[in-house]
């Protein structure tokens, strides 16, 4: 009679039942090789995947994180980024320092100061003035005709009608909105532009368009105008986009005394800073309560609008990846991984998928958004979940595997004598 061993009490000897592999000793693992593919395992893993994506629309609709984790991602890219180097766009602030000693600290401002300090940049040789300051005052009227030729686009603003904000003067009945008066409502052939930005949760401005809604009616942005005005391309629609933020280049920006000092030398008009350039004037002063927060710091709105003309100079913005679109990106993936894990050893998959979820991250988030961290939020906490449960099956399906080859009769032996299956392996292999 053989002898028993002492944890398990099974002979040494006894051979393996017809329906067990042959070629398996019990206590140690089957022959190499991987499991076969099971078609109840393909279910559970596509079933998984898509209970996943329904998660992550559920997610995207009704809680904000998801969003603010992408914003969080795109302003650390612009942080990152260099100063622009393009020439093309000036800006002129009036700080505190300008407000005090050219318009004595009073709001609205004085429109023949207003008027000086116009002219001084046109006589810089301007490709476009770009008038991001409020002049729907009457006194403003005759600034027009202080330019010349030198094309100029006004910025103008449309209130509710219906908000704290009403202007009665500008609301007609049953408006839902009106536009402000600006210094060339009377001019026929006078360029404006809307100002109007919108601010995300957080109260910052990432995006812009360039043509707005008014009582129905498709009315320019400032940026949009000003391009026009300059003859430039620009972004066709509606669609909200991404603005570009960096640094503006050194040089790009001056003060108003600055300009106007400059105005003085006999050769500003041909070889000043503003020659050929779109100059864009507004105001940086506390009074104005123009500052707004952005990817890169707080900026007034004129730099803000810089910001938009640049971007659209340089081909224009990126616009926000949808949901749809993130739920194919998912399943895209996601399907990656799982034929990863289907075609390859499980050591294999396992290294190859720790490296392709970052790569898949970054790789969608540079076709699809432009950055190489935006959809991270979305795409890589997915990968991870399909990698895990990938890990937790190919190791449910290995120990059934391990079962199998040991055989049915062999297992029920074993659990009569209250013996586990998985400390003896770990035992064994110690």
């Amino acid at each position: 009679m053989e002898p028993e061993t002492p944890e398990t009490g099974v002979s040494h000897a006894q051979t393996p039942s017809s329906g067990e592999d042959a070629t398996s000793t019990p206590g140690t693992p089957p022959p190499d090789g991987e499991p076969t593919l099971e078609k109840g395992f393909l279910v559970r893993s596509v079933l998984f995947l898509l209970i996943l994506v329904a998660v992550v629309y559920t997610v995207y609709e009704r809680v904000a994180i998801l969003q603010q984790m992408e914003q969080v991602a795109r302003d650390f890219q612009a942080q990152l980024r260099p100063p622009r180097t393009s020439t093309d766009v000036a800006v002129v602030l009036i700080t505190d320092t300008d407000y005090a000693a050219f318009f004595g600290n009073a709001s609205p401002l004085d429109p023949d100061a207003m008027g000086a300090l116009l002219q001084a940049i046109a006589a810089g040789g301007p490709r476009v003035i770009a008038v991001d300051l409020a002049t729907d005052g009457l006194g403003y009227a005759g600034l027009v005709h202080l330019l010349g030729d030198v094309p100029v686009v006004w910025a103008r603003e449309s209130v509710d009608c219906d908000g704290p904000f009403a202007v009665p003067a500008a609301c007609r009945t049953g408006q839902a909105s009106a536009l402000l008066s600006f210094a060339g409502a009377a001019q026929p052939g006078s360029t404006f532009g809307l100002v109007q930005m919108q601010r995300d949760s957080d109260g910052a401005i990432r995006r812009y368009r360039m043509t707005l809604p008014v009582n129905d009616t498709i009315r320019p942005t400032f940026a949009e105008a000003v391009l026009s005005a300059a003859d430039l391309s620009r972004s066709e629609g509606s669609d909200e986009r991404f603005i570009r933020y960096q640094p503006l280049p050194p040089g790009a920006v001056h003060t108003a005394a600055l300009v106007s000092d400059a105005a003085k030398s006999p050769d500003f008009t041909e070889r000043g800073f503003l020659k050929d350039r779109i100059v864009l004037l507004g105001g940086a002063y506390r009074a104005a309560r123009d500052r707004h927060q952005t990817p890169i710091g707080e900026l007034s709105g004129v730099e803000i609008q810089a910001q938009v003309v640049l971007t659209e100079l340089e081909g224009g913005g990126l616009r926000p990846v949808g949901i749809d679109t993130i739920g194919l990106l998912l399943l895209v993936n996601s399907v990656a991984l799982l034929v990863l894990f289907q075609w390859t050893s499980l050591r294999l998959a396992f290294w190859l998928s720790l490296l392709a979820v970052p790569v898949l991250g970054t790789a969608s988030s540079l076709i699809v958004a432009g950055s190489p961290f935006a959809l991270w939020p979305y795409v890589v906490p997915v990968l991870v979940a399909v990698l895990l449960q990938q890990l937790y099956s190919q190791a449910m399906r290995y120990r059934n595997a391990l079962i199998r080859g040991w055989g049915s009769n062999l297992k029920s032996r074993l659990k009569s004598r209250g013996v586990s299956l998985w400390p003896q392996w770990r035992s064994q292999d110690h």
